[in-house]
């Protein structure tokens, strides 16, 4: 009793058993609020990653994913709850690879054609790894830019200062 609000014990009190107080309760305030429902929706569908790196992306979207599924647990221990958890992380997915942005096309083709797709988890370390390749595929090509260029303006400079022999 000490850990119930002042305004409920006189309710609970004259409750016939506990399995009423707790009915009582779980109707009063385990309510789904449906405004941030669709509040959440529309963030996961809407959220690109734009600028952000796969994981400032993913962190952000997994962020709306825990506040879901924490407003929304599932019903049951059932095989049909199980069945639709298994749905639920396939969505996640798809969500996932739907805000990525193009240059990530070639890797989401490849994962999705993976059987069976992977989680959630598993299909964001495959990302972050092609991005790591990318950035140093990316240094590695800007290194041998600047080489050349060095090269080449090492081989300008050489003709400018080299003059013809003189004919007699």
């Amino acid at each position: 009793m000490s850990s119930v609000s002042k305004e409920l014990i006189t309710e609970i009190v004259y409750a016939k058993n506990a399995r009423a107080v707790w009915k009582d309760l779980r109707e009063r305030f385990d309510k789904v609020n449906i405004s941030r429902v669709y509040q959440m929706h529309k963030a996961i569908a809407t959220i690109t990653q734009g600028a952000d790196s796969v994981l400032v992306y993913f962190s952000k979207l997994r962020n709306i994913w825990n506040e879901f599924d924490n407003m929304v647990p599932p019903l049951c221990d059932c095989a049909k709850s199980k069945n639709f958890i298994e749905f639920m992380q396939k969505y996640k997915v798809l969500q996932f690879f739907m805000g990525l942005n193009k240059t990530y096309e070639q890797a989401r083709s490849q994962i999705l054609m993976t059987s069976p797709i992977p989680r959630i988890n598993k299909a964001y370390s495959m990302l972050v790894e092609r991005e790591s390749q990318r950035s140093v595929a990316n240094i590695m090509t800007a290194g041998d830019v600047s080489d050349s260029a060095a090269l080449l303006a090492g081989k300008g400079d050489k003709h400018q200062n080299y003059q013809r022999p003189k004919r007699n």
